[in-house]
């Protein structure tokens, strides 16, 4: 017979063992149906902020913003933060590849292979809808960009009601730049069922077209304005994953195929799913402006939707020293990397001292040419200039500076015949720019050194810091270029030879865009910049472009203002410290028309030639 102290016992037993499966069950439960966009991170979702006495961000706040900076540094539009989980993976090494690469797709430190091959997969196939006939921008680059970083997709499905249209001077390429470099997208015409995305902006209309979309062969739907973070391939171990934002598209949806029974099943039918199946559910996207709550892109959510007017269109500059959660997430999504990538100088080897500059078609050397020349050698010192071109320049300056003791053995005329094809595309004989633009890169590749068009002077050396660099050149005045926010002279620039940015310079100059003037010279350049920043310095003080006799120094606060000018803001103190060189692109100051005039004028630019005479022993 059982006593009753062992019966008591036994119960204490029993008991113990009950509740401790209660409790793992409840653990259990409670991993399982956690905030839809929060996984191991431990992120909480607004709703849970709100219960446990959390202020939630809220959606229409007013994130902090920067302006961008007018002067040496690049500043910033506004930007925001999200609150979420697992870091984004990170891009690997760079490498020189693909149309304008930015490397690798794909991600080290991401999981190991065996994490993404799992049976019963939702299969890795994105779609895009894209309505109207509009720019594809850089928000929407960054858009495929994170699918591609966060979810390696087998295929993207581009689906397009019209033609995707570009501006006139072909800034917004971000589309056909990953057509080229991303083997994998297919661009499919709408047709007659998906165009009705398009044809309505009932929410529920639009909801079903996308579904019916993903219900023939499973995939994944993603919004236009939506960047996908952290999404690791376990997430697609479902049936539907429902993570759209109420009454838009944005946001994304996974979903296996064959879950609409029939035509007319609803998508609301299977979200009643949710309720009763783990193998569906129902996620939320933050939203940019949550990033400032937390501030930690090593817990972003899941995806994020890109609102609000701050960023309604955005470039590249607005990022590039961008210290702050927004610029980061930008960075690690464009570049693979949150660090400020800026060019940094080596000094094994410097940039060669020797002057190149470019004379096309012959003609006479004229006064500011023969200062151009001189001021090479005695005030930016270089040991040698190489004048390339077709034919001798002729006249009186060319034969002094033959036969003058302390330059005739340090310029030498060099025979290059221009060209008239580059990569199979013809170069018009009209266009002698884009000819002295293939020659300048051609020699900054093969030789190095220091250029300078013929309608430049310089008024202060080079350091040997400077030199350290391996391309340098800075942006143009003139904001001719809209919709590029600058575009970058090469009037006055350096670079060690065979350097980087040379090659993929050339490299670019496979399409040439004849019908726009300056395309390939100065506005393909910064495109490669947005891509390469840390290739390519640009130096605010190297020169300072005049036109009409007037200065705009692009080191000063809004200088694509053509009202401004040196002339009445007083933005060049002191000419001899505050530039490497002055460049005259149209016309030629009065001063330079021939030594007796120069000699009798005064002011800032005459007192340049003089200083170019003294320099050289001639004064």
């Amino acid at each position: 017979m059982v006593s009753w102290r062992a019966l008591s016992k036994r119960l204490r037993l029993l008991l113990f063992v009950a509740i401790s499966a209660v409790v793992i069950c409840l653990a259990l439960s409670s991993l399982h149906s956690g905030a839809p966009w929060a996984d191991d991170s431990g992120a909480v979702p607004l709703q849970q902020q709100r219960q446990r006495g959390r202020r939630p961000a809220v959606e229409d706040e007013e994130p902090r913003h920067r302006a961008r900076d007018g002067g040496g540094g690049v500043g910033s539009r506004g930007a925001s933060s999200i609150e979420g989980q697992a870091p984004l993976p990170l891009d690997g090494a760079e490498e020189e590849r693909g149309r304008y690469p930015i490397g690798a797709f794909g991600a080290t430190g991401a999981p190991q292979v065996g994490s993404l091959l799992i049976e019963g997969l939702v299969p890795p196939d994105v779609h895009y809808l894209w309505c109207g006939s509009r720019w594809f921008e850089f928000k929407h680059y960054l858009g495929l960009m994170s699918v591609l970083r966060a979810i390696s997709p087998d295929k993207i499905y581009f689906h397009f009601e019209q033609k995707i249209e570009t501006d006139e001077v072909y800034y917004n390429q971000w589309l056909d730049d990953l057509k080229y470099d991303y083997p994998w997208i297919e661009m499919k015409q709408m047709d007659s069922q998906v165009v009705r995305y398009c044809a309505t902006q009932d929410y529920d209309e639009r909801v079903q077209v996308i579904v019916r979309l993903l219900n023939d062969d499973g995939g994944m739907f993603v919004g236009q304005n939506t960047w996908m973070l952290n999404f690791p391939a376990r997430r697609r171990l479902v049936d539907l994953d429902f993570g759209l934002e109420r009454y838009t598209t944005e946001g994304y949806i996974v979903m296996r195929r064959g879950l609409l029974s029939d035509e007319s099943t609803s998508y609301r039918q299977l979200l009643q799913n949710t309720r009763r199946s783990d193998r569906y559910l129902r996620s939320t996207c933050a939203k940019i402006h949550h990033i400032y709550r937390r501030g930690d892109l090593d817990n972003v959510s899941t995806c994020a939707i890109l609102s609000g007017h701050l960023y309604e269109r955005f470039y590249p500059i607005d990022i590039w020293e961008l210290e702050d959660p927004f610029g980061r997430l930008v960075r690690r999504i464009f570049y693979g990397t949150e660090e400020v990538r800026r060019p940094v100088p080596t000094y094994r080897e410097l940039v060669p001292n020797i002057g190149h500059m470019i004379w096309i078609g012959g003609g006479a050397m004229d006064y500011l040419f023969y200062l151009s020349l001189l001021s090479m050698l005695f005030v930016a010192k270089v040991d040698a200039v190489y004048l390339h071109g077709d034919a001798e320049p002729a006249g009186d300056y060319w034969k002094e500076i033959k036969t003058m003791e302390q330059t005739k053995d340090r310029v030498r005329f060099i025979m290059r015949i221009p060209p008239h094809q580059i990569y199979q595309g013809d170069v018009q004989p009209f266009y002698r720019a884009l000819m002295s633009d293939l020659i300048r890169v051609d020699l900054m590749i093969k030789y190095g050194g220091i250029y300078t068009d013929t309608d430049a002077i310089w008024v202060k050396p080079l350091t040997a810091e400077d030199r350290g660099y391996e391309a340098v050149a800075s942006f143009d005045w003139v904001d001719w270029s809209w919709p590029f926010p600058d575009s970058v002279n090469f009037g006055i620039s350096y670079g060690k030879r065979n350097a980087p940015f040379w090659r993929i310079f050339r490299d670019s100059m496979r399409v040439l865009h004849n019908d726009v003037h300056g395309f390939s010279g100065v506005m393909m350049p910064y495109k490669l910049l947005e891509k390469y920043p840390h290739l390519l310095r640009i130096d605010r003080r190297l020169q300072v472009i005049c036109y009409h006799s007037k200065c705009h120094p692009i080191y000063a606060p809004d200088y694509h203002n053509m009202s401004k000018d040196h002339t009445n803001t007083n933005s060049i103190p002191n000419w001899r410290q505050d530039v490497n060189a002055f460049h005259w692109t149209h016309p030629n100051p009065t001063e330079y028309t021939n030594r007796s005039t120069l000699l009798a004028a005064d002011g800032m630019f005459a007192e340049i030639g003089r200083n170019v005479l003294r320099a050289a022993n001639l004064l």
